[in-house]
């Protein structure tokens, strides 16, 4: 390992502790090695593009994307900031009890500590977050951009990297539809919630049915992570 790798090896640790320390992160070690991966290969690839992240929870693993952004890559994070909206028909019955939960009170936050979705001041704590933990010139390329994804995700720009943590029927099945056509060959998607949640699931066999031939799919890291073998 030459010594560039090295110390870029540490700092991507030291970022990786930061966010576990700071509690800033719902995603295992695997999941989060997985996510490193992913934004090296795909900061790596010729066609250039931006990363995306559709929900950011508190952060964490915002402030990992970015930490592994090329030089002049953005990183556009799609959020509520506002806390999970109501599922509709299509999300299966393990989202609407969980929601259900949510909507009580009674859902419990990282450690013990408050439930991300019950804070009012998610969009500002979010930004002091990369503030605290990144370059300036690396959190001035973070653009957070509020609402519903089905909303606000509407751009037509080439995407290197995206990691889809919205958990519900519709917004997942609308990152897919708005991200994949415009994904790099060889560039990667992470659906966190596929394992977890029916309504990820059932979104994504759903859209990516008909791809079976210009898809890899690896499940190791306990995510749904697809990869773009071929234009579409």
């Amino acid at each position: 390992m030459w010594p560039f790798d090295k110390l870029r090896e540490e700092q991507v640790a030291r970022v990786v502790r930061a966010v576990k320390d700071s509690g800033l992160t719902y995603l295992s070690d695997s999941k989060i090695a997985s996510l490193i991966s992913e934004c090296r290969a795909a900061a790596k690839n010729a066609r250039g593009g931006k990363f995306i992240e559709a929900g950011c929870a508190l952060g964490g693993s915002t402030v990992l994307i970015a930490s592994l952004l090329p030089r002049a890559a953005e990183l556009h994070v799609y959020d509520t900031f506002a806390g999970m909206p109501p599922p509709t028909e299509q999300d299966t019955p393990d989202v609407h009890e969980r929601f259900r939960v949510i909507a009580s009170g009674d859902s419990v936050g990282i450690d013990g500590g408050v439930y991300y979705g019950y804070r009012n001041d998610l969009l500002e704590s979010v930004r002091r977050t990369l503030d605290e933990h990144l370059p300036a010139t690396t959190a001035r390329r973070v653009k957070l951009i509020k609402g519903l994804v089905q909303n606000t995700m509407i751009d037509a720009d080439r995407v290197a990297f995206a990691h889809i943590d919205v958990d519900w029927y519709d917004p997942v099945l609308h990152c897919a539809r708005s991200i994949f056509p415009r994904l790099n060959v060889g560039g990667a998607m992470i659906f966190d919630d596929y394992l977890d949640y029916g309504s990820c699931r059932k979104a994504v066999d759903e859209y990516f049915a008909p791809y079976q031939g210009v898809i890899s799919i690896d499940v190791s890291a306990g995510s749904w992570c697809v990869r773009k073998l071929a234009e579409i």
